[in-house]
């Protein structure tokens, strides 16, 4: 961690249960010169920081040190606002009420060569600062979304075509399968039949060719035993 994020990450992060939100309850901004800037809202502490079971967005402490790497690339020289936002809560436990407190740090500010204006000037540039990371984050987020979103609900949809292409083949897979048994049945009835008919005729054939056979057979043998004295 470098120096400027050991030296100002205490302003957005502080370790003390001054701030915590109860489970259930909401946070209400406090009406005070503080929070005129959306730069200069208040503290957020270490166990807000992990929170998020009462549904609410919790702040990360890996988004905060970006962001405070960001105003690091771009921090102005001199007394200005961060300086200004560290000297204030250095004086947060002080006996003095908020007013004094801003007029002190002014006055402070002022003693090392920074002036009201730089100081409200100095706020705007870090809010630009924020406001050109946030677009940035947005503009990634938006392509991680087409990638990871957007591309996988395209292959979800691909997939359900798919298989209601399978399912349709499987409901006319079946229709045939069904069709192609009922002929198979039909056509093994007619094998049965058919088997029965041939076996009847076959039957019917071996008696009368054995009948007619016998019936040569017979009247040869009477033949030859009538009849074979007739030749001499």
């Amino acid at each position: 961690m470098t120096d400027f994020l050991k030296k100002f990450t205490s302003i957005f992060v502080v370790d003390d249960g001054d701030n915590k939100v109860k489970k259930g309850e909401s946070r209400k901004p406090s009406v005070t010169s503080e929070t005129s800037s959306p730069a200069a809202s208040s503290p957020i502490s270490s166990d807000e920081m992990d929170a998020g079971s009462s549904g609410v967005p919790a702040v990360s402490k890996r988004m905060t040190r970006m962001l405070l790497e960001a105003m690091e690339k771009q921090n102005l020289p001199g007394f200005d606002y961060l300086e200004f936002k560290q000297a204030l809560l250095s004086l947060k436990n002080m006996e003095m009420d908020e007013a004094t407190r801003y007029k002190s740090v002014l006055t402070m500010s002022k003693a090392m060569g920074g002036s009201l204006e730089e100081i409200k000037a100095s706020g705007q540039h870090y809010l630009d600062v924020l406001r050109a990371e946030y677009q940035t984050f947005q503009d990634v987020l938006q392509k991680r979304h087409k990638e990871r979103v957007v591309a996988r609900e395209e292959e979800v949809a691909l997939k359900q075509k798919q298989v209601a292409a399978k399912k349709q083949m499987i409901e006319r897979l079946k229709h045939e399968i069904a069709k192609l048994e009922g002929e198979v049945q039909n056509i093994e009835t007619d094998i049965k039949t058919a088997r029965t008919k041939l076996d009847s005729t076959k039957e019917s054939f071996v008696a009368t060719y054995q009948h007619m056979q016998n019936v040569i057979r017979n009247d040869l043998e009477r033949i030859n035993r009538y009849l074979t004295s007739e030749k001499k």
